[in-house]
């Protein structure tokens, strides 16, 4: 399976597995798989009280990430997202795939650039944080989103 951005026009369905296990966690689907694994890996963007969020929070605050993983490269997110959910059991998906998220980013919706500037702002905030916990895993992981979210 690759890492990084799916071929232009496209999209890909990805998994995250426990770091520890290899177990597949979650199934989701997006057009930027770099920035959707960085998302994911920012404690910040983890906030919310979905069992994924509290699952990443908890993986990241031992200093670990999870294993992002491309299952597939598609045209078709959407049959393609349920698809994989269909082929996983225990998973912290909420939904049988497709609807998204519509409640992310509300107020920066169709705002890119105030987005990845908000993000950045919170990675810098988290790094400032970690160091004063003395948190090394935390801050490396704050420090890689950052550096994904400049690349």
């Amino acid at each position: 399976m690759s890492r990084g951005r799916p071929s232009s026009g496209s999209g890909c369905i990805y998994a995250l597995r426990d770091p520890d296990g290899g177990g597949v966690k979650y199934v989701g689907l997006t057009k930027n798989a770099r920035r959707r694994e960085w998302m994911h890996c920012s404690l910040s963007n983890n906030t919310g009280s979905r069992r994924i969020n509290i699952w990443l929070r908890h993986v990241l605050g031992q200093g670990k990430k999870p294993v992002f993983e491309i299952l597939e490269e598609t045209d078709d997110l959407v049959e393609r997202e349920r698809y994989w959910i269909s082929q996983f059991d225990g998973l912290l998906n909420m939904t049988e795939g497709g609807q998204g998220n519509p409640a992310s980013f509300t107020a920066l919706r169709g705002k890119p650039m105030a987005r990845v500037h908000f993000l950045k702002k919170q990675m810098r905030h988290g790094i400032a944080f970690a160091k004063s916990q003395g948190n090394v895993g935390l801050e490396a992981v704050c420090r890689f989103a950052l550096e994904v979210a400049n690349a």
